[in-house]
């Protein structure tokens, strides 16, 4: 998920998600004249002024999941993995396109211990020691209580 997300002061009659291109925003604010950008936003379109695009679009009852989640500038699995014990809800990880990842960082943290587990067997240390260690190392330095 690469971009940005900027907040703007608006009057609105509903809560929605628009997802523009940023090139195509830069263009409207640009030439525009008006000193207030009229918005229309309906399904799969979005009007500005009187210019009409496809946009992806997501409406809300209510504004509950629109919450931003923090990450890093470049993050690694474990800031994926750390989400999941923030107080995000499933909607709010789901809707902001994060929960895959999550579910991604655990597949390669079990696969970095199967890896490890391989090089080690021959010092006799298993795959399910490896990852208790691993687990108990991860749980004070990130001050979070990782299960798997």
């Amino acid at each position: 998920m690469t971009g940005f997300v900027r907040n703007l002061d608006a009057l609105t009659t509903g809560s929605c998600k628009l997802v523009v291109p940023v090139m195509q925003w830069f263009d409207f604010i640009h030439t525009s004249q008006d000193k207030v950008l009229k918005i229309v936003v309906t399904e799969g379109e979005a009007m500005v002024g009187r210019v009409s695009v496809r946009a992806n679009t997501t409406f809300f009852e209510t504004d509950r999941i629109l919450r931003s989640i923090q990450l890093p500038v470049n993050p690694k699995a474990i800031d994926y993995w750390k989400l999941e014990y923030q107080g995000y809800t499933q909607d709010e990880l789901q809707f902001n396109g994060v929960d895959s990842k999550i579910a991604q960082a655990k597949k390669d943290f079990e696969e970095s211990i199967r890896l490890a587990a391989l090089n080690l067997n021959q010092f006799r240390i298993s795959k399910e020691e490896l990852k208790e260690i691993i687990l108990i190392r991860l749980r004070e330095r990130e001050k979070i209580d990782f299960q798997f």
